[in-house]
């Protein structure tokens, strides 16, 4: 069976459908199972439906789904890539392990009962909130060009200065109030929300923000941010090296660790150190391109918090036969495509697909090769 991941455009197409013109779409579904086509979901698709003002839209995207039943799922892509790269370099020996991709099967109606259940106030606000984090993310790209192009900075020419204790103090005097007003703003938006989860993100910041200062007034900044995403900043290497792949580069470590801590939970900290250290970015093929075309968007200043969910979605692309996208993603993969280092599953990997959003352009796709 071959795995087809469709974009949420064409999800919305197929309800549509479905719902306007059922003697089509039934013809549609029995090419699809005549081929031997599956459906292939991940948590996006789950997130963007749920993310939809209507309810009855949200509904009618469920059946839909329902209606290519069996389908496969894939919930933790950059876990089992950190875990495939461990096993296949004899890193971590498990008796029985192996990682198959989308191996999570949806056979009947009444499993997918589990998931229609996310449709709910609860996890409609958790979703939102979400989507409104990757939009501050993405907006704090769009402001690295005001702190002096900090991202796209050399390490070597990140700046010594220490901070004073003193000033430090009158900083974080002057901050917490203002973090305190502007969490509790921002999640007021959210009815469904416990109250105590702005203290909890609060402290967690307030943490954070005091850990990495405190340190750059005993050692400087360039040593406290070093310090802080565990690299040498001796090294010739680390020295020529820009910020921001320094930090998807600690970004990677952390999922790694993360996984390590989830799934071995046998592993002392000195097996999770030396493990961070043995695998990279470019052993996780799906992670590796999901990164790099989002560089591609930040040097095309394409700066947008639904970027978040299509690279969720790209990310997926060296564990199916097709996937669909916007023409914005597939330009910018065909430019990373061309790369040097492009790990071995992508050069296997069909390039994904952007058509006009019709029903006949969708089928030419599929169904006309």
């Amino acid at each position: 069976m071959e795995r087809i991941y469709l974009d949420t455009s064409n999800i919305a197409l197929l309800t549509r459908i479905r719902e306007n013109d059922s003697i089509r779409f039934q013809k549609f579904i029995n090419e699809w199972n005549y081929r031997k086509y599956i459906l292939a979901l991940s948590n996006a698709h789950f997130f963007e439906i749920m993310r939809h003002n209507s309810d009855e839209e949200r509904k009618a995207r469920f059946d839909l789904i329902e209606s290519f039943i069996p389908v496969r799922l894939e919930q933790r892509l950059s876990e089992n890539e950190v875990i495939l790269a461990l096993l296949q370099k004899g890193l971590i020996i498990q008796k029985g392990a192996s990682i198959r991709f989308f191996s999570e099967k949806i056979s009947s109606p009444s499993q997918f009962v589990n998931y229609r259940a996310f449709n709910n106030p609860f996890m409609r606000d958790i979703y939102n909130l979400s989507y409104d984090a990757h939009t501050t993310s993405w907006n704090a790209n769009s402001d690295d060009e005001k702190l002096g192009g900090f991202m796209s900075t050399r390490f070597s020419d990140v700046p010594d200065d220490a901070i004073p204790a003193e000033d430090l103090k009158d900083f974080f005097e002057q901050l917490k109030p203002i973090i305190n007003e502007s969490t509790k703003s921002f999640l007021g938006k959210y009815e469904n929300l416990p109250e105590e989860l702005a203290d909890f993100g609060n402290n967690f910041v307030f943490e954070a923000f005091e850990s990495f200062y405190k340190r750059s007034s005993e050692i400087g900044t360039k040593e406290a941010f070093a310090e802080f995403i565990e690299i040498d900043s001796t090294e010739r290497k680390t020295q020529k090296s820009f910020v921001d792949k320094l930090l998807n580069s600690f970004n990677f470590k952390m999922i790694v660790e993360a996984t390590m801590r989830e799934y071995f939970a046998h592993f002392d900290e000195r097996d999770i150190e030396y493990l961070k250290g043995k695998i990279s970015l470019e052993n996780c093929a799906g992670t590796w391109l999901k990164i790099q075309v989002k560089t591609q968007l930040l040097k095309a200043k394409q700066i947008e918090a639904s970027n978040e969910l299509d690279l969720y979605h790209l990310s997926h692309l060296p564990y199916v036969r097709l996937l669909f996208a916007d023409k914005r993603i597939v330009e910018m993969t065909k430019q990373v495509s061309k790369f040097k280092d492009l790990p071995k599953p992508l050069r296997k990997a069909q390039l994904p697909i952007s058509i006009p959003n019709s029903i006949e352009e969708l089928e030419k796709a599929l169904f006309h090769k």
